[in-house]
């Protein structure tokens, strides 16, 4: 899903996809994409794992994972 300026701008979006090969293999195609889009654009991605529910935050190509509430209002 794409926000912007508070709205829902798309959603069921198709992302770049990292192409890095020295990604863990633990992480997945949604993972993938949201570090892609956030190596290709100024966007900050919020993926939320199908497997575990656990919320991570791609920006600038890094991703910080398995944040908590309080983690993610920073």
């Amino acid at each position: 899903m794409i926000l912007a300026k508070d709205r829902v701008r798309a959603a069921g979006c198709v992302f770049p996809v990292s192409q890095r090969e020295l990604l863990d293999r633990s992480v997945g195609l949604r993972h993938r994409a949201g570090i892609g889009i956030s190596e290709e654009t100024d966007a900050m991605a919020i993926v939320v794992s199908e497997e575990t529910g656990d919320v991570s935050i791609c920006f600038r190509g890094k991703m910080e994972q398995d944040l908590d509430q309080e983690q993610l209002r920073e």
